[in-house]
């Protein structure tokens, strides 16, 4: 429960009030020596931190839950702690990095077959590519993750998808194309009020 208000925190730009709640909920995890739901919290407060623009502590907290997840054999915690560090690293400008850690977490999930970290570590290299001005690159991950988004009805991440995909589609002199995606993708956002 604590995990869910601090991740509901941090998606409505609330870091700063999500750290206690974490940190609340980190002395449970490790009270009852439940060693997942510590690095879960771990990876959540990498992101919180990242929010917050402490990109050294966001990157030291996903790095250290990443490494304890694969040794200990967790490799869907270790996937999903990839793209978070990836995530930490692309906000703080570091794109070669921030790329080699969502390929890591692709090889990973496309190995495990587990369609729902394939999309996102999909996605989260086609925004990185977004952000480098390498559209063709981007168009080509956005379009591998938008199916399973849309098929599984992931409305949020369809959306982000969506709306990457529209910048590409701009970026690459696609407009009518581009317009077409963000028209489509527009009443869902509105419904999610993530506009």
């Amino acid at each position: 429960t604590l995990y869910e208000r601090a991740n509901h925190l941090i998606r409505r730009s609330r870091a700063a009030d999500a750290i206690p709640i974490i940190e609340r909920a980190l002395s449970i995890a490790q009270a009852v020596s439940s060693r997942y739901q510590e690095l879960r919290l771990q990876l959540l407060q990498s992101t919180a931190a990242r929010n917050l623009g402490q990109h050294a502590r966001a990157r030291e907290l996903a790095e250290n839950a990443v490494d304890a997840a694969i040794r200990e054999k967790m490799d869907n915690l270790a996937t999903s702690g990839m793209i978070t560090l990836g995530n930490a690293l692309r906000v703080a400008g570091d794109y070669e990095s921030a790329e080699k850690s969502f390929r890591r977490a692709l090889d990973f999930a496309q190995r495990a077959k587990v369609p729902r970290y394939e999309a996102l570590a999909s996605i989260s290299l086609g925004a990185l590519f977004e952000q480098k001005n390498q559209p063709e690159e981007a168009r080509r991950f956005i379009e591998a993750a938008e199916p399973f988004y849309r098929q599984a009805g992931y409305r949020r991440e369809f959306v982000q998808a969506m709306a990457i995909l529209g910048g590409v589609l701009q970026q690459m002199g696609e407009l009518d194309q581009g317009i077409q995606t963000l028209r489509e993708v527009l009443p869902i956002a509105v419904k999610l009020r993530d506009v």
